[in-house]
C-alpha cells in the first residue's frame, strides 16, 4: 500500500482531498481540516457556476432568480464557514507580534504542512534541501567558469549539490528520501547538478515515474508529522453526510429552481464547513508563532535577497523563509531545479526493455498491518524530532 493511502486510512479524519491531472502532471494533495483557500475555493465556484448554469437553463422564465439563489448560497457558505472554525477554533493567547527564534524543533516541510492545513509542494521539496545544506547533510556549489565580472554571473552558474560524510542515521525517513531520490537515482551516488535532475525528470525511462517518487515523499512527510500533538477529532465531521446526499440533488431536477442552490449550499458545506479535525490549542499556539518568525523576517531583514550559499550566514532564516512562503532568491533557485516536473506523469509508459535497466528504486510502500507498521513508524519518526 502506499503511504499516502495508508496514512490518510490511518487517520480517518482528513476533510478534504485533492489529486489534480493536466497536461501531462500528476498532483495530489490533502487537506486536513478543510479551510476555505484559493485552490479549494476556485474548485468549488466552478462547480456552482455549473450548477447555476444549469438552474438558468431548466428555469428559463426564472433566470435572475436561480442568479440570485445560488450568489446567496456562496455567500451563506463562505459566512458559515467562517462561523464554524471560529467557534472550533480559539484566537491564539500569544500576544508576541515577533518571534526570533525557532519555535520548536518541527522541520521547514512540516511547519509548511501545520501552515498550509496539509499543503506538501514543491516549497515543501525546496526547504528540505535548503535545511540539509545547513545541517551540514548536502553541499552546494556551482559550476566553475572563468568570467570578467563574477559577481553578475554567479547566479546564472549552474548549481551542484553533493552528499556529505555526515552519518544520516537521526535524519528523518523523508529527509533521506530526497537524498536518495536527487543523489543516488538521479546522479552518480555522489553529487547531481541542475541539469541532470531536469534532464532524468523529462525523461520516460523509468518505472519510478516523477509524480509516484513526489507521491511516495509526501506520504513520508505526513509520516513524521506529529498530527495528534496539533490537531483534534471534532462533531462537525458528522454533518457530511447530510451534505453529501443534498449535495446530489444539485444534480437533479427533483426540486426545480431552487435544487440546484441547495446543491451548491451542500457542496460547500461539505467541502469548508464540516471538518472532522482542527487545530486544538497547542497546534494553534504552534501556528502562531511560526506566523510571528514570519513577521518579524519579513519586517526586519532582507533575507529575500540571499543565494541559497548564504545559508551558512543565515542559518534556519533562509532555510524556514522558504518554508513560510517568504520570496526569496534563494527559493526560486532550488525550486527551478525541479520545478513542477516533480509532478510529471508520462502517459505512454515504455516497454519493459526501453526502460532503464539498473534502475535504483526507491519509492517505499507500507507492508503487512498498516496500523501496526504505521503506529510504530510514526513514533519512531516523532522521536527523532524531540518535541517538548
Amino acid at each position: 500500500m502506499k503511504y499516502i493511502d495508508a496514512i490518510k486510512k490511518y487517520y480517518n479524519c482528513f476533510s478534504t482531498i485533492y489529486y489534480n491531472q493536466f497536461f501531462g502532471k500528476n498532483q495530489s494533495r490533502i487537506a486536513i481540516s478543510g479551510k476555505l483557500n484559493f485552490r479549494n475555493a476556485l474548485i468549488w465556484i466552478a462547480i456552482s457556476v455549473f450548477l447555476i448554469f444549469v438552474s438558468t437553463v431548466m428555469n428559463k422564465g426564472y433566470v435572475w432568480i436561480c442568479l440570485i439563489l445560488g450568489l446567496i448560497a456562496i455567500i451563506a457558505v463562505i459566512i458559515k464557514s467562517k462561523l464554524i472554525y471560529k467557534n472550533l477554533e480559539h484566537k491564539p493567547r500569544n500576544i508576541n507580534l515577533y518571534q526570533r527564534e525557532l519555535p520548536s524543533n518541527l522541520r521547514p516541510a512540516q511547519v509548511r504542512l501545520l501552515l498550509q492545513d496539509g499543503l506538501v509542494d514543491e516549497k515543501s521539496l525546496a526547504a528540505t534541501i535548503v535545511d540539509l545544506i545547513d545541517r551540514g547533510y548536502l553541499d552546494i556549489r556551482r559550476k566553475e567558469e572563468k568570467v570578467n565580472d563574477k559577481m553578475k554571473l554567479f547566479k546564472d552558474r549552474e548549481i551542484i549539490i553533493s552528499k556529505t560524510n555526515k552519518p544520516t542515521d537521526n535524519l528523518l525517513r523523508y529527509e533521506k528520501f530526497v537524498i536518495k531520490w536527487f543523489i543516488e537515482k538521479y546522479g552518480d551516488g555522489k553529487e547531481v547538478s541542475a541539469d541532470i535532475i531536469m534532464e532524468k525528470l523529462h525523461k520516460n525511462i523509468y518505472k519510478e515515474q516523477p509524480c509516484d517518487l513526489f507521491e511516495c515523499w509526501q506520504g513520508l512527510v505526513f509520516l513524521s508529522f506529529p498530527l495528534k500533538k496539533f490537531y483534534k477529532i471534532t462533531l462537525a465531521g458528522k454533518s457530511s453526510l447530510l451534505y453529501l446526499l443534498l449535495s446530489f440533488l444539485g444534480f437533479t431536477p427533483a426540486i426545480p429552481i431552487i435544487g440546484q442552490a441547495l446543491g451548491v449550499y451542500a457542496l460547500g458545506c461539505l467541502l469548508f464547513a464540516s471538518p472532522s479535525c482542527i487545530l486544538n490549542d497547542q497546534g494553534i499556539e504552534e501556528k502562531d508563532k511560526w506566523l510571528d518568525l514570519k513577521r518579524y523576517l519579513e519586517d526586519y531583514s532582507n533575507i529575500g535577497q540571499n543565494t541559497t550559499e548564504m545559508v551558512s550566514i543565515w542559518e534556519f532564516y533562509l532555510t524556514y523563509s522558504i518554508a513560510l512562503g517568504i520570496k526569496s532568491i534563494s527559493s526560486q533557485e532550488i525550486e527551478a531545479f525541479f520545478g513542477d516536473n516533480i509532478y510529471n506523469k508520462f502517459e505512454n509508459i515504455q516497454d519493459e526493455a526501453s526502460l532503464q535497466e539498473n534502475e535504483i528504486k526507491i519509492i517505499e510502500e507500507v507492508n503487512g498491518d498498516y496500523k501496526q507498521v504505521l503506529y510504530e513508524e510514526i513514533k519512531e519518526e516523532i522521536n527523532k524530532l524531540d518535541l517538548k
